[in-house]
């Protein structure tokens, strides 16, 4: 168990690692040439192969991290990230977005058994929440001005006068939306699929004057469960 605890904190590690290097190099924003000003995001897709793997505890916290990093990109960046200086739209959705992960892949697998269709499907509707929970509380923020270097982006972009949050949603689904729903199937889940196999068992023995207790770790939706088989032939030492 203390191994498997220990394989689930190094890849937690990695993929903290993996937003960082997302959020601030080019690689985690593609633009497209025929679609001027939209980019792509990619940073979801770590927090979503985390939650799926590890749990919604470590979803919580990779929604934080992603959180993080977004608002300290918008205070670099005043000129078009203002409104994510405020948390309520950087980090908060985030966080709510990396718990929710799991329950919702846990909720499909029940629902699907194939594991590889669950998993996709989980990339791409949880996608689509995180799209949803983030824009909402972005329209009202930035409707009310209440968010640093607020004057210079309502000069340039406007304060969302004539918009309604339906509208607002539409047109950022329409513009990008649905390539990240896209793009967090396609790349997410065969990484996912790699990371649960490496995780899937974790084996380890205990020697007792009884002979040798094997102690086999199954994870399944984030939760560990236990099988324990008392070996007393040494034929079978490697079972």
């Amino acid at each position: 168990m203390r191994n498997n605890q220990i394989k689930k904190i190094a890849f937690t590690g990695i993929i903290i690692a993996l937003i960082f290097i997302l959020s601030f190099t080019p690689i985690g924003y593609i633009h497209v040439s025929f679609l001027p000003g939209v980019s792509i995001t990619l940073i979801h897709i770590p927090v979503l192969i985390g939650a799926i793997v590890l749990g919604k505890k470590y979803g919580a916290v990779l929604g934080l991290i992603f959180g993080i990093t977004s608002i300290i990109l918008a205070f670099l960046n005043l000129a078009t990230n203002a409104p994510f200086t405020n948390p309520l739209a950087s980090i908060l959705p985030r966080v709510v977005f990396g718990f929710l992960i799991a329950p919702l892949y846990s909720l499909i697998k029940k629902l699907i058994k194939n594991d590889i269709v669950s998993t996709s499907l989980t990339m791409c509707l949880a996608t689509l929440i995180h799209t949803i929970i983030v824009l909402i509380p972005l329209f009202i923020i930035w409707r009310t001005g209440f968010y640093f270097g607020a004057e210079d982006y309502a000069a340039n972009y406007g304060s969302g006068e004539g918009q309604t949050v339906f509208t607002f949603i539409y047109a950022t689904l329409i513009s990008n939306g649905i390539i990240e729903i896209v793009l967090a199937g396609v790349i997410g889940t065969p990484i996912a699929m790699a990371m649960k196999v490496v995780l899937q068992k974790n084996n380890y023995n205990e020697e007792t004057h009884d002979g040798v207790i094997k102690h086999i770790v199954v994870r399944e939706h984030g939760e560990e469960f236990v099988l324990t088989v008392v070996v007393t032939d040494e034929t079978f030492d490697n079972f």
